[in-house]
């Protein structure tokens, strides 16, 4: 799959897939502290799930993607 065929698809702005990218950064970054340890790629692949749907339904707010996105993890 070539470059054009992956952002063919892509429906997001790119200040958006930042503030994703952000936002999934500080998460993990949260959640470590919290946990004392590092993230599982599972946990990972959730987190970025629950941002990206949030974008997709119209939230692009850092703080809004942080919150809901951590709200949504069990602890």
């Amino acid at each position: 799959m070539s470059l054009s065929d992956i952002t063919s698809f892509n429906c997001l702005e790119p200040r958006v897939v930042r503030t994703i990218r952000e936002a999934f950064d500080d998460c993990v970054s949260e959640l470590e502290k919290r946990r004392g340890a590092g993230v599982s790629d599972d946990v990972r692949a959730k987190l970025a799930k629950r941002l990206v749907d949030l974008a997709r339904h119209g939230e692009c707010d850092f703080q809004k993607l942080r919150s809901a996105a951590l709200n949504a993890l069990p602890f």
